[in-house]
């Protein structure tokens, strides 16, 4: 080799670069088809250690708490607006008024009473839907609080 070296030194010194990135590749590619082969194993690891960290435990209680109480809210919310078109209906049992200005405005405000009732459903039925999800996920069911229930009916908000 020697030789090969003295009679040729720009060839081998090529040579022994290319010989280097050879092997650099080799093992790269050798790590890279490690990662690949285990990253089912690796990423069941990270899965259970992003599930088991105490923020993860702390955010989500939390949230499922957050949920429930928001839940509780909307329904006492609901119930309330529903009241309130409800009285809105026996004080204005027709619409029609001879001043036609009058009727429009008390339409108007029958329709804004019954928009205002349909956000709070629609809002309530968001969350409850939130909390279920959140009840069958890998990161968050098993920190729901024991006094909490497994699933929210989301009939609760009609």
């Amino acid at each position: 080799m020697d030789d090969f070296a003295d009679r040729h030194p720009v060839a081998y010194i090529l040579t022994v670069i290319f010989s280097v990135i050879l092997v650099l590749f080799v093992i790269a590619a050798f790590i890279m088809g490690l990662r690949t082969n285990f990253s089912y194993w690796w990423g069941q690891q990270q899965a259970t250690q992003d599930k088991n960290s105490a923020g993860n435990f702390e955010a989500a209680q939390r949230q499922f708490l957050q949920d429930k109480n928001d839940v509780d809210g909307y329904v006492q919310k609901i119930t309330a607006a529903r009241q309130q078109l409800a009285d809105f209906d026996k004080a204005h049992p027709s619409l029609a008024s001879e001043d036609g200005l009058a009727g429009l405005t008390d339409a108007q405000q029958r329709q804004s009473l019954a928009t205002n009732l349909t956000g709070l459903q629609q809002q309530c039925v968001n969350v409850v839907n939130d909390y279920n999800t959140n009840a069958r996920a890998y990161l968050t069911a098993d920190w729901r609080d024991a006094n909490l229930p497994e699933r929210l009916d989301p009939n609760s908000c009609s």
